[in-house]
């Protein structure tokens, strides 16, 4: 069993020692994006992390009020800044259903804006995680993307059960397991606490679900160069088979939310 954490705008990067980090967690996701915004620390958490050893990967939180397409723009232009040393965990999306910051959803348009960015993800990098907690994902339906090859699951569930509960009774890669843990090399700040039921040779990479091999369905030699003008078409197949638009979900709205 390792142990790994989660970051964000929240946790200030000056306050973390990742080197001391590193001598008790095995792996580490950065915010890397929030709806269409950049996350402000994700390159200072990325690189202190990777340069002390840590295995990194980046997440985006999904905002049902903008546009899907803008958002996995910049989600992967943040990606793409990530260095190709073939050991970057596969990208998440975070997926959460919270009225407080977003309103009253139409959850039908919600679930089709998801899906397609499972897709898309699934398409340019061959595997991903959806960060998810089991009553978020049947809040707005349990879209069954959620199945498809090359998705994996990162549950939050604080508990004090031997498992989580998971969306659809489906397998976990990632337990988020406590959002107000103490990890030596950060201070007293609040830590996203993982764990990964495995090694560190299992932990998934970019293209896999934890093997050598890229994950079921998918052509490898298309797991990293689409996205960009492809995601036009990928749009266009997706909303006339879906006939909706997640650019008309609501109109945006202030950030200020992790």
């Amino acid at each position: 069993m390792l142990s790994g954490i989660d970051v964000s705008h929240h946790q200030n990067p000056a306050g973390i020692n990742w080197d001391t980090v590193a001598a008790s967690q095995a792996f580490m996701f950065a915010r890397s994006s929030y709806g269409t915004q950049p996350d402000r620390y994700f390159d200072e958490h990325y690189a202190g992390a990777r340069e002390a050893g840590l295995r990194c990967g980046a997440y985006h939180f999904f905002r049902p009020g903008q546009s899907a397409m803008t958002q996995m723009d910049v989600f992967c232009r943040q990606l793409d800044l990530m260095k190709p040393d073939g050991i970057a965990l596969p990208p998440a999306l975070d997926v959460e259903a919270n009225e407080k910051y977003d309103g009253v959803m139409n959850h039908e348009r919600y679930a089709a804006a998801v899906t397609w960015c499972v897709e898309a993800l699934l398409n340019r990098y061959g595997s991903m995680f959806l960060y998810v907690t089991q009553r978020d994902w049947r809040s707005i339906g349990n879209p069954d993307c959620i199945t498809l090859p090359g998705v994996m699951i990162w549950v939050a569930h604080y508990t004090k059960a031997a498992k989580p509960a998971t969306p659809m009774g489906r397998p976990w890669t990632f337990w988020q397991h406590s959002g107000t843990g103490r990890v030596k090399g950060c201070g007293d700040q609040d830590i996203d606490i993982n764990r990964f039921d495995g090694t560190l040779q299992q932990l998934p990479t970019i293209g896999t679900t934890g093997t050598a091999e890229p994950s079921d369905g998918v052509d490898s030699d298309r797991v990293i160069d689409l996205v960009g003008l492809t995601l036009d078409q990928q749009k266009r197949d997706f909303f006339e088979d879906h006939d909706t638009d997640p650019a008309e979900l609501k109109p945006e709205e202030p950030d200020d939310v992790a």
